[in-house]
């Protein structure tokens, strides 16, 4: 025997075999020690050795292209003549099965893959078609049976309404009866007891007995009026049942369908055929009545008188909140601090220094309410001193302001305010109150009142004829609106305020306003390696140009600010709006000169809405109706709801509002003159 070789299904080894007595045997592979079957090569199997030679035409192309064309060689599927001993030859032999997969023709029902989409594409194209066929058809078949309703239904016309004449004249019962029997699609029975109980109305009136009384509505199914009609014997009433006898009578209105009647009224003659068809859309097709040409008004509707609309001012929004500024800290105890143990020398020093020294020792936000300070002439570098040994913070705090006149209270979860005490307002704002020198007394109250008064802080004011004075009722801070309000009405009068300009000059404006500035210190060189509060740095800069840095703590505190976050910022600036974006910005908060050698760190938006009393220069004609116009788009109802008046003697106008309007309402005086 021949050796021959096999190959192992496994490892792809090739295995030569050398003994008979292994043929047909299943073997382990030596390498892998994988079960192969030991068979003989077939002689269809190209066979490599070096004991036998290699055929070089059976792996040319000629020979590819030769079995590729011969069909006779290979079975083919699905054919009549195919035995099972070729398809067992077939199946024993891995070339012959490659080579038949060349030479296989595919069958007659096969497709490509990509017809099966087209298909489905096409089908899903097809059913789409289909349901917008359908809903068109269901769509229209609905619209014509909305449309044969509304035809029924204006078809069918009141049998009482057609014994009555369009134009209120008794109409004659024949012609009314014939019309309404040609043009109503109704049983005759149902319209002939109204008809004879019509008929025999006007006999029985008369005493006279008719022939048609007496007869059953089914013997005799209309009414006529004969010799016992009163028509006969009236001639006026003879005209009106013969329209021919007077030719300046008009037909009864049941004569022509109610179409012509339409067209009668506006003057049209009534004979034109398509007026007959036009027909009133229900509700729900007035949509489509462009669609149809249907539903369309024949006459000219009436102008409805326009009423005057006020052109309300535009205003723009205050500038927002913003919420990529961090989250605002926890409110801390500050009840719980202000009774720590405290014991200070506070020798020549100042209101807003031995305050600020105080809060900055508890870690306690306290600020300085500019406003009410300013409406009690209390100035932040008041001279304070005194020892305070043990004694607790907010007990040093409450003795320090107390000799000031100011008082510490809280104002909110965790904020602190130092603020001036009720009756060192109200002896400040005392000359104010004096109006002996304004004309007309009584009228001003009106007007003092509608600038002070707020919803959440009423302010009632009476003039006392006796001290000349007006006495106000409500919080010190409405009293301070009053007195602003009063010197306002003053200062458009071309009279000298009694309010000094140092105590009014952040709150009282003569003229156009103008936003806040912002300090301009110059090149700035800070000094320190460590980190420090935020006020620590500000304040370096601001000792070289004698004023003070007040921190709107609510606001600051809103946006993560605290009094122990420290930081180091650069040591050189050049400008203080360098500092600004480098410790404010992160926080949303800006710096701005209030006068008086005061700086404040706030928000824009606090700026924004922070109201003042403004009085603007040029007078305001009444025919413009500038203050309606204002209040409009203030988005308030009425004038009298809005803070701000006309002085009737100067006619320059008044408001207290935000800042942010006054801006704007300068702009639009500007702008129309």
């Amino acid at each position: 025997m021949d050796p021959f070789f096999i190959t192992c299904t496994t490892c792809s080894s090739r295995l030569k075999v050398r003994d008979e007595s292994m043929i047909g045997q299943i073997l382990a592979c030596p390498n892998c020690q994988a079960m192969v079957l030991v068979e003989p090569p077939t002689e269809d199997q190209l066979t490599i050795g070096r004991q036998h030679d290699i055929d070089s035409q059976a792996i040319t192309s000629e020979a590819i292209h030769e079995e590729l064309e011969s069909e006779g060689t290979f079975a083919q599927p699905g054919s009549a003549d195919a035995t099972d001993a070729d398809l067992d030859a077939a199946d024993s032999s891995d070339s012959q099965s490659v080579s038949a997969s060349f030479g296989t023709a595919p069958p007659a029902e096969w497709q490509p893959s990509s017809y099966q989409g087209y298909r489905q594409i096409g089908l899903i194209a097809l059913v789409s078609l289909i349901a917008i066929v359908s809903s068109a058809a269901i769509f229209g078949l609905f619209i014509q049976s909305s449309l044969n309703k509304e035809q029924q239904a204006a078809g069918e016309i009141d049998p009482a309404a057609e014994d009555e004449p369009a134009g209120g004249e008794p109409a004659d019962d024949d012609s009314a009866t014939a019309d309404s029997t040609a043009e109503v699609d109704e049983p005759l029975e149902a319209s002939e007891p109204e008809d004879a109980a019509a008929a025999a109305t006007p006999a029985e009136s008369d005493g006279a007995a008719s022939p048609a009384a007496d007869v059953e509505p089914e013997s005799q199914p209309m009414a006529t009026t004969e010799a016992g009609d009163p028509a006969d014997s009236d001639p006026a009433a003879a005209a009106v049942d013969n329209p021919a006898a007077d030719p300046k009578a008009k037909p009864p209105a049941d004569a022509a369908n109610g179409a012509d009647r339409i067209f009668a009224e506006v003057g049209q003659p009534a004979e034109q055929p398509e007026a007959g068809t036009m027909e009133e859309l229900p509700p729900s097709m007035q949509m489509f009545s462009s669609i149809f040409g249907q539903g369309l008004d024949l006459q000219e509707p009436e102008p409805k008188p326009q009423a005057d609309v006020l052109k309300a001012i535009r205003f723009e929004p205050p500038p927002e909140l913003s919420t990529r500024y961090p989250a605002p800290q926890s409110p801390v105890d500050v009840q719980q601090r202000l009774r720590q143990p405290l014991g200070i020398n506070l020798n020549a020093t100042t209101l807003h220094a031995s305050v600020e020294t105080i809060s900055e020792i508890v870690s306690v936000p306290i600020s300085f309410d500019i406003e009410s300070l300013d409406s009690a002439g209390i100035k932040l570098d008041a001279a304070v001193s005194g020892r305070y040994l043990n004694t607790t913070a907010g007990d040093a705090l409450r003795e320090i302001l107390a000799k000031v006149g100011c008082t510490l209270q809280q104002t909110g979860p965790g904020q602190m305010a130092v603020r001036a005490a009720e009756p060192q307002i109200a002896k400040a704002l005392e000359p104010a109150f004096l109006v002996a020198d304004l004309q007309d007394p009584e009228q001003i109250i009106p007007l003092a009142t509608q600038l002070a008064h707020l919803a959440q802080d009423p302010a009632e004011l009476r003039f006392d004829a006796a001290s000349g004075r007006v006495e106000v009722t409500g919080s010190p801070q409405a009293m301070w609106r009053t007195a602003l309000a009063l010197d306002a009405l003053r200062i458009s009068r071309n009279l000298p305020p009694k309010l000094p300009a140092a105590q009014t000059s952040r709150w009282l404006v003569d003229g156009t306003p103008t936003d806040l500035p912002r300090p301009d210190p110059g090149a700035i060189v800070l000094e320190g390696d460590l980190p420090r509060p935020i006020e620590h740095w500000l304040t370096q800069v601001a000792q070289p140009q004698k004023a003070r840095v007040l921190i709107d703590w609510p606001s600051a505190w809103q946006y993560g600010l605290t009094p122990e976050y420290t930081v180091l910022p650069w040591t050189s600036h050049d400008s203080l709006a360098s500092l600004e974006q480098e410790l404010l910005e992160p926080f949303g908060l800006t710096i701005r000169d209030l006068g008086d050698g005061n700086w404040i760190v706030t928000t824009e938006y606090a700026l924004a809405m922070s109201p003042r009393t403004v009085v603007f220069s040029p007078p305001i004609p009444a025919e413009t109706q500038f203050l309606e116009r204002l209040a409009a788009g203030a988005g308030h109802e009425s004038p009298e709801t809005f803070a701000g008046v006309i002085d009737p003697v100067s006619r320059r106008l008044i408001t207290r509002v935000s800042q942010f309007l006054q801006s704007q309402i300068g702009a639009e005086l500007s702008a129309n003159p």
